[in-house]
C-alpha cells in the first residue's frame, strides 16, 4: 500500500507554480485569454476563503461546503466565458454539463474503488481520477477555459458520486485540500495534454515546409555549383 501524501501538498505546489507563472508573464500557459490581475485576485480569493467552510448532514451524508469554492465557481465561469463574443447556446451548456458529469462519475468511481480495496490504483490513488478527468476534459473541448469549467463541475460531480456509492457515513468536502488537490491535479494534466497538443501539431504542420525548404535550398546549391 502507498503511503498517503498530507492533503493540499499537491494544490499548494501547482498553485504556487501557477502563481509564479503569472507573475513573470506566462500567464497564456495558465490562463489564456484573462488579464494578469483578474487572475492573480482569483487565486487570493480562492487562498482567503479556504479557511470559511459551512457543514450540513442529511440522511447520513455530510456534506463540508468551503468559500473558496465561490470563488472558484466565479473564477471559471469568467475563464468559459472569455473570447465568446456571445452567450453559449444551450445546447453547448448541456454539452459541458454532460461531459463534465461523465468525466465527474469516472473520477469518483476511481475514488470509491480505492476505498474499496486499496491495491486497486494505476499511478497514485489520489491522481488516477483526476488524471482521466484531465485527459477527457482535453478530449470533450479545445478551450482552456472550457476544460477549468468542466474539470470544476466534474470536481463536484465526484463527491456527489461517492455519495450515492457509499450507503451511509460518507463525507462529502467541496473545498477541502484533497478536494483542491484532485481539481488542481486534474487543471494541470488538462493544461499539460492541451500543450503538448499543440506542440506536436506545430511540429507537424512546420516540418513538411522545413523539409521542402531545405530541400529547395540543396537543389540551388546544386544548380550553381
Amino acid at each position: 500500500m502507498m503511503r498517503p501524501m498530507n492533503p493540499g501538498y499537491i494544490a499548494l505546489w501547482i498553485f504556487a507554480v501557477a502563481v509564479i507563472l503569472i507573475c513573470t508573464g506566462w500567464e497564456e500557459l495558465v490562463c489564456p485569454g484573462i488579464r494578469k490581475r483578474y487572475a492573480l485576485f482569483a487565486a487570493a480569493a480562492c487562498f482567503a476563503l479556504q479557511p470559511v467552510h459551512v457543514q450540513a448532514e442529511w440522511d447520513g451524508i455530510s456534506v463540508s461546503f468551503g468559500g473558496s469554492v465561490l470563488a472558484a465557481a466565479a473564477a471559471v465561469a469568467v475563464a468559459a466565458s472569455a473570447g465568446e463574443r456571445r452567450k453559449p447556446a444551450a445546447g453547448r451548456a448541456g454539452y459541458l454539463l454532460l461531459c463534465s458529469f461523465i468525466a465527474g462519475m469516472i473520477w469518483g468511481s476511481i475514488k470509491q474503488i480505492y476505498y474499496a480495496d486499496p491495491v486497486f490504483y494505476w499511478i497514485h490513488p489520489v491522481w488516477d481520477g483526476p488524471l482521466l478527468a484531465g485527459v477527457l476534459a482535453v478530449a470533450f473541448a479545445s478551450k482552456p477555459g472550457q476544460q477549468y469549467l468542466m474539470l470544476f463541475l466534474a470536481a463536484c460531480w465526484a463527491e456527489a458520486i461517492g455519495a450515492v456509492l457509499t450507503a451511509v457515513g460518507y463525507k462529502a468536502s467541496l473545498g477541502s485540500y484533497a478536494w483542491w488537490d484532485g481539481l488542481l491535479i486534474a487543471a494541470a494534466a488538462a493544461r499539460i495534454v492541451t500543450l503538448l497538443f499543440y506542440a506536436a501539431k506545430t511540429v507537424a504542420v512546420k516540418l513538411p515546409v522545413y523539409a521542402a525548404g531545405s530541400k529547395r535550398n540543396g537543389e540551388g546549391d546544386m544548380d550553381g555549383a
